[in-house]
């Protein structure tokens, strides 16, 4: 539900929760367009000296600048002369500030300071390489959680699409780390020669076809008139107009479920964890897919299987290391859906 931007600027904003795997929640700020919330209202850095009233008299603002006063450092001044020890523990402090900060301001597009590695795009709106989101990666990835690094990571790259490379170094440092844990057993490398094309062909459409294999043996036929009647009945419009054109027979996987593009499939999932946990439905298997793997389809979706942007052939709109985590991130999903069956 849409509600007015908190920092008074009038327009009317979707606060979409994004929740980290130690808890922690983020609000994405989506005009009703689904562009991002650029807020005016904001500054384009927290070191400017006005803040809008609503934010600097804040009961949230005002503790924050008590932590910061308590730590004796900013959260954007990130070089210390200290051993690792006391590097961790100013860390896991920054880290709370990084937090409140991401609550206060919520929007990628915010940086801490200046660099010269800032550029200009399109519409005056500026390529951030470091954003609230990348400094709460940071002190993620500095106290070892580095699932949540990544998480911000991924967040920030659905706005900015320039976090492949970073994602793709976590992804790799957390195997060498973490070599025992479900998420990090894949090789994560760069050395593919396929192109973006081929990934989609083969990569991505086994990904798809494995969801909806999930999707049809755990979301009835039933549940899926009743929870989605409209989408059933577009689907039912779209196969009826293509079988009236066939000259051949029906394939046995021509059903609702086959006609679900990958969005669609993301978004039942999505929907099913929710209502599952509502309904303190504890047992759904629905429920055994983690939110860093509903992240991580997420990042395949608006990346590899977005219709509308990538229906152009032989382009290579995506870097090696893009290629690479969708490579890593499909085997994955794979792999946990399969494991599933056996529970």
């Amino acid at each position: 539900m849409a509600i007015s931007c908190r920092t008074g600027c009038g327009q009317d904003v979707l606060y979409e929760m994004e929740s980290f795997p130690d808890g922690f929640i983020y609000y994405m700020p989506w005009n009703l367009d689904r562009t991002i919330h650029n807020c005016q209202n904001l500054p384009e850095n927290e070191t400017n000296d006005e803040l809008p009233s609503n934010i600097e008299n804040s009961t949230i603002w005002q503790e924050y600048r008590q932590l910061e006063a308590e730590i004796g450092v900013t959260s954007y001044d990130l070089t210390f002369d200290s051993s690792e020890t006391e590097k961790f523990e100013i860390f896991k402090k920054l880290l709370v500030l990084q937090q409140i900060k991401c609550t206060l301001f919520p929007s990628p597009l915010m940086y801490g300071y200046v660099t010269s590695d800032m550029v200009d795009l399109q519409d005056g709106v500026k390529e951030v390489w470091w954003t609230h989101l990348t400094t709460l990666s940071e002190c993620y990835e500095t106290v070892g959680m580095l699932d949540c690094a990544i998480t911000a990571l991924i967040l920030q790259d659905k706005i900015t699409h320039n976090q492949s490379k970073r994602i793709l170094e976590l992804e790799n440092k957390k195997k060498q780390e973490q070599p025992n844990t479900t998420n990090s057993k894949y090789e994560v490398s760069i050395d593919t020669k396929l192109t973006v094309m081929q990934i989609r062909d083969t990569h991505v459409r086994e990904l798809e076809k494995k969801i909806k294999d999930f999707l049809r043996k755990h979301y009835s036929i039933e549940k899926f008139r009743a929870e989605n009647d409209e989408l059933f009945l577009q689907i039912d419009e779209s196969r009826e107009t293509k079988n009236e054109r066939r000259d051949v027979a029906i394939g046995k996987f021509d059903d609702h479920y086959e006609h679900l593009t990958f969005g669609s499939c993301i978004f039942i999932i999505n929907q099913e964890v929710t209502r599952c946990k509502k309904k303190k439905e504890l047992d759904s298997i629905f429920l055994k897919i983690s939110s860093q793997q509903k992240r991580e389809m997420d990042w395949v979706r608006d990346n590899f299987r977005n219709e509308i942007d990538h229906t152009v052939e032989n382009v290579e709109e995506f870097d090696a290391c893009a290629k690479a985590l969708v490579i890593a991130y499909s085997a994955r999903i794979i792999k946990h859906l399969n494991d599933l069956e056996h529970i």
